[in-house]
């Protein structure tokens, strides 16, 4: 099963991590960070830039910073914005507690217009939408849930005690004790990664 992370965590799980530390490193914390990303990109703020650049008298210096101003104002908005699209195309689900809910329940996709994420408040807010205590977890494809078997059956014969002198077929058959949905190229592929060999101890092999 997925992990569910809280919303105000999802940055540093979902985000392009380089972005999401550049755009963290222009605040005093990340809390604050993470306050203004949760804010939708103020239009009167961008005017104001666009006035400052546009006036003849600004500085140099001035222009400058309403410049990366700007360019931060619009890193965190595109974050922000990705984080909701990835949501809508199915890359990661959320939940929440919607009109009083007693259970969380995803958004379904036609309610997710104009939606946006406040990450400070774990709070999903749309037009016709409001979440609170969301949650969001990776969707898991066949592909991740097989690869997480292996490397868990994997971990599991590396550390069976003297698990290179047991016999492969012993080992299969408490490996699939412990891991029921485990098929047979699944262990034998997990045995060669640990051991590095495809054949354990046979019956005829063993010490006389």
């Amino acid at each position: 099963m997925a992990q569910e992370i809280p919303l105000h965590d999802a940055p540093e799980h979902f985000f392009d991590q380089d972005e999401w530390r550049e755009f963290v490193g222009h605040f005093d914390s990340r809390a604050v960070a993470l306050r203004q990303i949760s804010k939708p990109a103020a239009e009167g703020l961008k005017w104001i830039r666009s006035e400052v650049l546009s006036a003849p008298h600004t500085s140099d210096a001035m222009k400058d910073a309403a410049r990366e101003e700007q360019r931060i104002a619009d890193l965190g908005d595109a974050l922000a914005k990705d984080f909701i699209a990835r949501h809508v195309t199915g890359e990661f689900t959320a939940t929440g507690v919607w009109h009083g809910s007693l259970a969380p329940v995803t958004p379904p996709k036609e309610r997710c217009d104009g939606l946006w994420a406040n990450f400070a408040a774990d709070r999903f807010d749309g037009k016709d939408l409001v979440l609170t205590q969301v949650r969001v977890s990776k969707v898991q494809t066949k592909a991740t849930i097989a690869a997480e078997l292996l490397r868990s059956v994997t971990d599991w014969l590396i550390h069976y005690p003297d698990g290179r002198n047991v016999q492969k077929n012993v080992l299969e058959f408490q490996a699939r004790q412990q891991f029921p949905s485990l098929k047979i190229r699944q262990f034998d592929a997990a045995y060669t990664s640990a051991y590095n060999k495809t054949r354990g101890r046979q019956p005829n092999d063993a010490p006389r």
